[in-house]
């Protein structure tokens, strides 16, 4: 009995910094993937929101709905000031396919959700018309949780995308 005196203590000693380590990967991978699964279900709802053409009560535009959907849809998880959200509408999803392919397509626009200067009439470029196909671009960046998270992966932050590309419904509305 004697002999086996600190065995139980080497014994953790040896395995606590893996399975330390191991938590720690757990939690960093489980809020990555938190983060993009609220950032894709955000972009769909952004995306419903701004497809119809239709305004929301105390709505008086569209970029503002669907800015709106975003940050409802993101918990307040995501630290808004560290999300963009891009879009541009096109005229056809064949038109979509052959700017990104053959030319360089438009520029997107952003829509600008933390600040209030917003020209109005950019939001039928950045959100389309009725009938046009848009793409909405919602990008997160994420800060890691952990010291180890950074020196594993080498880098300080993760960048979540999430792209969509629907055709806005046809809907009457001056713009």
């Amino acid at each position: 009995m004697a002999e086996r005196r600190g065995t139980t203590t080497l014994e953790l000693a040896l395995i606590a910094p893996v399975l330390i380590a191991t938590m720690v990967a757990l939690a960093e991978l489980s809020y990555a993937m938190t983060v993009d699964g609220l950032l894709n279900h955000a972009a769909r709802v952004a995306a419903r929101s701004g497809f119809t053409g239709e305004l929301a009560a105390g709505f008086t535009d569209r970029r503002a709905q669907v800015c709106d959907a975003i940050r409802r849809n993101t918990l307040g998880v995501l630290d808004q000031r560290r999300l963009s959200i891009e879009s541009h509408g096109y005229d056809s999803f064949s038109a979509l396919a052959s700017a990104s392919a053959a030319t360089p397509a438009p520029a997107l626009t952003s829509l600008n959700c933390g600040g209030t200067d917003w020209d109005a009439a950019a939001t039928p470029a950045a959100l389309g018309r009725s009938a046009q196909v848009v793409v909405y671009i919602v990008r997160y960046t994420q800060p890691l949780l952990s010291v180890f998270g950074r020196t594993v992966l080498g880098r300080a932050e993760l960048i979540h995308e999430a792209r969509l590309a629907v055709r806005n419904e046809p809907y009457m509305t001056t713009e």
